[in-house]
């Protein structure tokens, strides 16, 4: 369960009509999102309210679907060789927990149903549209563009942008279908409320949400992420062009998470260096191996250093591929950066700013090594030989196409 919405007044349910009602209501709802986003269905949306302890128990349901070992298994490999939580923390327990308290409805793309929470009549009456607004957006989205499996996937960086789209595109449909009944600017409502959860951060969003507050940064950060960041990306698209040149993100949807925290990054059409995976040491037994991206970047730095450094400094990423795995009796890290302009050097320095919170940690080796080649910079908790590495080629990144389109102007603009 992949597409949820978090809102911070979910844990009480929103209340809910009769049957006769509902299904009227949905079908209300449905029309309007239709003609507001220019979608239409291909076959009827598929929709069922649940009670709260039967909604809980299918929104653990497909998340333990998705929390498989093996993944489970991956995301703490990846949060222990990066200090991003404790050793001892349980990524799917985590999740869980902030998933019971935030979601309200989900869009499950294999059964190609909409299931929302309901049962709490003092919640505010359009509270249920804004909801299926959201989640019929996401059946659209399916129904016309296609939701891939997000799990297969190349990595954590590409998951999250393709979540930022998918995400940021139904909170846009969600605030404009707000305005629209409530006789406001759509192109005004969508570029202010995107500014607004901007502004907000991760902090002031998760202020109410218990939950959330207390889970390590990690999960905070790339839990919102989509929502918040993706949001921004639609909106700079919506102000180019309406909901017509939303259709062309997703006709080529963004890459990193470095093209949705850069819109300009995206539109200009840059791509993030194809770094290769390093390889295995003789021995060593694999537990991972991924992208960390812009956004994990930063979120590695913050463990050790005031989080503006990082906030001004990672807009220079250019791209990145890691590897941890096990050798004699504790995991080590092999990662490997590309950055862009001089700023290498700078993320050689930062690095090494690591060290002496990573000695301290358990469980992982608390060697550090820092070796730079031009724009690249290599990191090792362990006794990878990094001057092997970066003496490989590089290969160099592909050309595209800006994805800008032509003839913003003559983009149908609501």
């Amino acid at each position: 369960m992949l597409l949820a919405i978090l809102l911070a007044a979910s844990a009480a349910g929103i209340g809910s009509p009769g049957a006769s009602d509902t299904t009227a209501l949905i079908r209300e709802v449905t029309a309007e999102v239709e003609q507001l986003r220019g979608l239409h269905r291909k076959v009827n949306l598929k929709v069922e309210l649940l009670d709260g302890p039967l909604f809980t128990a299918q929104v653990r349901a497909k998340a333990l679907a998705d929390f498989t070992p093996a993944v489970v298994a991956e995301e703490r490999a990846r949060w222990l060789a990066f200090d991003l939580a404790p050793a001892d923390a349980d990524p799917a327990k985590i999740v869980l927990e902030v998933l019971d308290e935030q979601v309200v409805g989900f869009y499950d793309q294999h059964e190609k149903k909409l299931f929302i929470r309901s049962g709490d009549s003092s919640a505010p009456p359009d509270l249920m549209r804004i909801v299926l607004a959201h989640e019929i957006e996401h059946a659209l989205q399916d129904q016309n563009f296609g939701i891939p499996d997000l799990a297969a996937l190349p990595d954590d960086d590409v998951r999250l942008a393709r979540m930022a789209l998918l995400e940021g595109d139904a909170m846009a449909v969600m605030t404009a279908y707000a305005a629209q009944r409530a006789g406001k600017p759509v192109k005004d409502a969508i570029a202010g409320s995107a500014e607004m959860m901007q502004r907000a951060g991760t902090a002031g969003l998760a202020a109410s949400a218990a939950k959330l507050k207390q889970a390590p940064a990690v999960v905070r950060e790339e839990l919102l992420f989509p929502y918040a960041q993706g949001f921004a990306l639609v909106a700079e698209a919506y102000k180019l062009g309406g909901f017509a040149m939303v259709d062309k993100l997703f006709a080529n949807p963004p890459r990193s998470t470095h093209q949705v925290l850069h819109p300009d990054a995206y539109f200009a059409g840059e791509e993030p260096v194809p770094v290769p995976s390093p390889g295995l040491p003789p021995g060593a037994k694999l537990l991972v191996r991924g992208r960390m991206g812009e956004l994990g970047t930063r979120l590695a730095l913050e463990i050790c250093m005031d989080p503006s450094v990082g906030r001004d400094f990672t807009p220079s990423w250019a791209g990145d591929a890691f590897t941890v795995y096990e050798l004699h009796g504790h995991a080590e890290l092999v990662w490997e950066t590309a950055w862009s302009g001089d700023a290498a050097q700078n993320a050689a320095n930062l690095f090494r700013l690591l060290a002496p919170c990573w000695s301290e940690q358990r469980g992982v080796s608390t060697e550090v090594h820092i070796a730079k080649k031009g724009a690249l910079v290599a990191v090792a908790r362990g006794t990878a030989d990094l001057d092997a590495l970066l003496a490989l080629p590089m290969p160099k990144p592909p050309q595209r196409a800006p994805t800008t389109p032509p003839a913003i102007k003559d983009t149908p603009h609501q």
